[in-house]
Parts: structure tokens; sequence; C-alpha cells
């Protein structure tokens, strides 16, 4: 499995390797899982390190509980066994006091 971390931006990263015969994969479709609903993200290819590094711009301003899969398509077009990839809770990106102005008199 691989990690889930978050841009500056505040876009998901998703990060994972890839094993087995890799020459013989085309490209991969990623989809995430978010409050139950499926949902492609987008394709991604494998670097020649066998990695894969894909930036989830859909999920920029999600917050909750985000599961990520990958589903190889291979060469002659059969499609391979979807592999849960990543996991994470996405917490609020930005602060939402942003100026260090209170919102309140109380100060929070």
């Amino acid at each position: 499995r691989g990690a889930v971390t978050r841009s500056n931006s505040g876009c998901p990263i998703v990060r994972f390797s890839v094993t087995g015969d890799v020459d013989m994969i085309d490209f991969i479709i990623l989809t995430c899982v978010r409050n139950g609903i499926e949902k492609i993200v987008g394709t991604c290819m494998i670097e020649n390190d066998n990695s894969v590094i894909f930036v989830d711009y859909t999920s920029s301003n999600f917050v909750g509980q985000v599961d990520y899969y990958a589903t190889p398509i291979f060469l002659d077009g059969q499609i391979g066994e979807k592999k849960q990839t990543g996991e994470a809770v996405l917490l609020q990106h930005q602060p939402s006091n942003i100026n260090g102005k209170a919102t309140s008199q109380r100060g929070y």
C-alpha cells in the first residue's frame, strides 16, 4: 500500500509502487471513495522505478475519509485487479481564520 499526503494547495497526493509485470501495463485508472461513493479521479503512468505519484485535483476541498484504488489497464486492453493504494482522513487544509483576526468578540 502507498501513502496519501496533501500538497501546499490542498490537493491529495497519492504515492504507491507497482509490482509484477509492469511492462505489460498501459496505464492505471485511479478511483477514490468519498462519502461511500466511488468516482474516477484520473489516469496515470508508471515511472521508471515502478512508482506512481498522482495529484488528485478533484478532492482539494474535501474533508473526511478517502480511500484510493488503482486498476491497471494492460496493453492488450484487459482490465486488471483493482487494489487499494492508500487511505486517509483529509482535514481542513486552510485555517478558517486566515487574516489572523478574531471572528467573534471573544476571539474564537
